[in-house]
């Protein structure tokens, strides 16, 4: 388990490098007299982000000609260790896809980002919400501007679940029923992870995992009752037993293992905006989906459903060129030709003015239309900043495998996560 102590670390050893890095780019920078100037944009994701980004890249510098963008782009891996190295050396990129729980590392006391509230007379933030500007508040300085909201729902092989007359779930005890009415090796999701159990535990108590400060707001004896929810699901045939789960599916996406391209596995729960690549592999195998609300428990309080922003964007509180960088963000979230450039890559945006541009276009699709219905419709449930830490969802993952292969009982399983859990999140704020 990588800790940010440690991630930290490394960027110490990588300062020597990173100042010689700060030297090089300076250098450039006072090259620019004749009123042209270079920033850098950084960001991950897959092809298809990459690619939008780099076309409204293009068309950002093509309307700006004063301004060349370096892009600098990959996959996940890598990315934290890379962003703790820059950020120590202050060589970190003018703009900055970032994910919101890092301003806690990066930023605890709000003076870690530019603050985007200087800039406001370049950038328009007239058609975002307070629940997209609030994630990137600190201490009342805008370190960064969410670009949507995610949360929680599922997608089904409806073509399976009508192969076996079962109509699509609405709630858990619904899963149960298809259960019983699916074949042996024919399961109505492909599994659970603690995310299921937090929502479960918020739809019963109406309470997260941990409040914004990181405190427990659950007992451990409610922690054992959901990883007890769980097993059941295991027992009722709902999803695959741990063992099966490991050998098929692994590491790998879901979208990916044959079971679900197969339909064996006949639904998944994911984050809304990121059921595309489900359906579309149903697609490709001529199969029907259909994306549903994130099922509910019988006496439900609330739909519980774990909900988080969904990529932040901020700029270097060491840039040069805060009005220049300002004006490709602006370009990026507001603009028409920016707007149309990015499309849905990186999800639905959350700007009701993007929004507006593309469905004018043409760009906001039956399928699109039916993500932001479910979100329109969901009571959503924020987890807090420390749920989703690397070092702690590592702890979550580690001992449901554990308890789901039966090295450890419910009891034990829970007292473990519990203690390991609040150590994990004790180190976070140490490092603040």
């Amino acid at each position: 388990m990588k800790s940010w102590k440690k991630i930290l670390g490394l960027a110490v050893m990588a300062l020597s490098t990173t100042m010689f890095l700060t030297a090089c780019g300076s250098k450039k920078e006072a090259s620019d007299s004749d009123g042209k100037v270079t920033i850098r944009m950084s960001w991950w994701g897959n092809d298809d982000r990459h690619k939008a980004t780099l076309d409204m890249i293009k068309k950002f510098e093509k309307s700006h000609p004063n301004i060349t963008v370096k892009a600098e782009y990959s996959g996940w891996d890598g990315i934290v260790e890379k962003m703790a190295t820059q950020i120590a050396g202050g060589t970190e990129p003018d703009l900055m896809q970032m994910n919101y729980d890092w301003y806690m590392t990066y930023s605890p006391d709000g003076n870690g980002f530019y603050d985007l509230n200087e800039l406001s007379d370049v950038i328009d933030f007239s058609g975002f919400s307070e629940d997209l500007v609030e994630p990137g508040t600190i201490n009342g300085k805008l370190n960064g501007i969410t670009f949507n909201q995610n949360m929680g729902g599922v997608c089904y092989n409806k073509t399976t679940f009508d192969k076996f007359g079962v109509e699509i779930p609405e709630t858990w005890d619904d899963l149960i029923e298809a259960a019983k009415k699916f074949p042996d090796g024919y399961y109505p999701l492909a599994g659970l992870s603690f995310y299921q159990i937090a929502q479960y535990l918020a739809q019963k108590y109406d309470e997260p995992v941990f409040d914004e400060k990181g405190n427990l707001n659950l007992t451990e004896k409610q922690i054992q009752e959901g990883l007890e929810w769980k097993q059941s699901m295991v027992d009722a045939g709902v999803i695959p037993s741990q063992k099966e789960i490991i050998e098929n599916i692994g590491n790998n996406s879901v979208a990916t293992v044959k079971q679900f391209i197969e339909g064996n596995y006949a639904g998944q729960t994911e984050w809304i905006q990121g059921v595309s690549s489900y359906k579309q592999v149903l697609d490709e195998n001529n199969q029907e989906s259909v994306i549903a609300k994130y099922p509910t428990i019988d006496g439900a309080k609330s739909d519980g459903v774990v909900t988080q922003p969904s990529m932040e964007f901020s700029i270097s509180k060491n840039t040069k060129h805060p009005k220049e960088t300002a004006e490709l963000l602006n370009f990026m979230l507001n603009e028409k030709e920016g707007v149309l450039a990015m499309g849905t890559a990186r999800g639905i945006p959350g700007n009701t003015k993007a929004i507006e541009i593309l469905t004018e276009a043409g760009m906001v699709t039956e399928f699109d239309q039916s993500i932001l219905n479910i979100m329109n419709d969901t009571e959503g449930l924020y987890q807090g900043p420390y749920f989703g830490q690397a070092s702690v969802y590592s702890i979550y993952t580690d001992i449901l495998e554990q308890y789901g292969l039966g090295t450890v009982d419910s009891k034990e399983a829970a007292e473990s996560l519990v203690n390991q859990a609040e150590a994990a999140v004790a180190e976070i704020k140490s490092n603040q």
